[in-house]
């Protein structure tokens, strides 16, 4: 019994599953690189503003 056609179609669905599994490998990645950015934009954003206040303050505190 011949069983080429099988066994080919078994490579080309183990391939298909392979490129599938990088493509949306590299998906969630670029995906929660974006989100991870957003979710730093308010953290960066007090951090920006607390550096300020800092620097205004010390320049209070040494000049009268």
């Amino acid at each position: 019994m011949d069983i080429t056609d099988e066994k080919h179609l078994i490579q080309n669905i183990i391939l298909i599953l392979l490129l599938l599994t990088l493509l949306f490998s590299l998906l969630f990645a670029v995906a929660g690189n974006f989100f991870a950015g957003q979710a730093m934009k308010p953290i960066q954003k007090a951090f920006q503003t607390q550096r300020k206040f800092v620097s205004d303050a010390s320049h209070e505190l040494r000049t009268p």
